[in-house]
C-alpha cells in the first residue's frame, strides 16, 4: 500500500482514507498522514495526541486502516484510468458489529458510485448483513469431492 501511494498524489489519497477510516472506527481513529519522508503512514486516534506508527495500533483499526486506504486508492486510481475490481477476503473478521455494519454500508456506497467490490467471506452473519441491505451476494457451491478409483496392480511375481 505504502509503494503504490508512492505513486500518486499522496495528499487526496489520504485525505479520503482519512475520512473513510474515520467512519469505519467512528472517531477512534480520525486521520491517516504520511510521516515527514512520505515513506510512512501515521495515525492519529482519540487516545494518542499525535499520530503513530500503523503497527501501534489494535489488530481491527489496523484493518480498518488498510480498507480504507484500498478504498481511497481504488477511487483515485479511477480518476486516471480505467475502474478495476476490487477484491477483498473477509475483511470482517476483526470487526466487531458496529465496525461491521459501518464497513457495509461504506462498501454499497463505494459499489453504488461504480466501483465493483467482490467480497469473499464463510462467515454468514456477514452474507446477511449484505443481504439484509440488498447487495448482490452470491454463493459458491462447494464442489462434490472427487471419487478416486482405486489403480488396479497385478500381483508381484513369486520368486
Amino acid at each position: 500500500t505504502i509503494e503504490r501511494l508512492q505513486g500518486y498524489q499522496i495528499n487526496p489519497v489520504l485525505e479520503t482514507a482519512s475520512r473513510y477510516v474515520d467512519r469505519l472506527t467512528e472517531g477512534d481513529c480520525h486521520e491517516l498522514i504520511a510521516d515527514e519522508t512520505g515513506t510512512r503512514i501515521l495515525a492519529a486516534t482519540r487516545q494518542s495526541g499525535t499520530a503513530s506508527e500503523l503497527s501501534h495500533l489494535s489488530r481491527g483499526t489496523r484493518d480498518q486502516a488498510a480498507l480504507a486506504l484500498r478504498l481511497a486508492l481504488m477511487e483515485h486510481r479511477s480518476v486516471d484510468s480505467s475502474r478495476c475490481p476490487l477484491i477483498l477476503d473477509d475483511v470482517f473478521i476483526t470487526s466487531d458489529d458496529t465496525r461491521g455494519d459501518a464497513a457495509a454500508y461504506l462498501l454499497l456506497e463505494v459499489a453504488s458510485r461504480g466501483q465493483q467490490i467482490i467480497f469473499f467471506t464463510c462467515q454468514n452473519d456477514v452474507k446477511e448483513l449484505f443481504a439484509r441491505r440488498h447487495a448482490d451476494v452470491r454463493y459458491l457451491e462447494q464442489a462434490p469431492a472427487p471419487v478416486v478409483a482405486p489403480i488396479p496392480l497385478e500381483p508381484a511375481p513369486v520368486l
